[in-house]
């Protein structure tokens, strides 16, 4: 187990490396809280991603990924039209996901946390 860890840990931390490089400071959409275990691990930062957006009205906007610095914001402040790229940490939920980001006019490329 721990050898998948390391390998995925080495894998996604140098694909949001090259992401960063080339696009800038990623956005990223839906933050359960099991995400939490995931950005730590991958040591993520303020410095990767620039916010994490949630649909409105949660009660987790306006406050911090635990342990972080990255803001969560809610879905308005987000234009979706302007976007070629954003990370979704609701792994689990990818389908709906992808279908709630495609209902509101993205048309970029979602790259999954796992």
């Amino acid at each position: 187990m721990n050898k998948f860890i390391d390998l995925w840990k080495k894998k996604k931390k140098n694909e949001i490396k090259v992401l960063v490089e080339k696009h800038g400071k990623l956005k990223a959409k839906a933050f359960p809280g099991r995400a939490a275990i995931l950005i730590k691990l991958l040591d993520l930062s303020e410095n990767e991603i620039e916010a994490v957006y949630e649909k409105s009205g949660s009660p987790k906007i306006n406050n911090y990924v635990p342990g972080t610095r990255i803001p969560i914001k809610s879905d308005t402040e987000l234009n979706l039209k302007e976007l070629n790229i954003i990370i979704n940490f609701a792994w689990h939920i990818s389908k709906e996901i992808r279908n709630y980001l495609e209902a509101d006019g993205f048309e970029g490329e979602v790259i999954d946390i796992l």
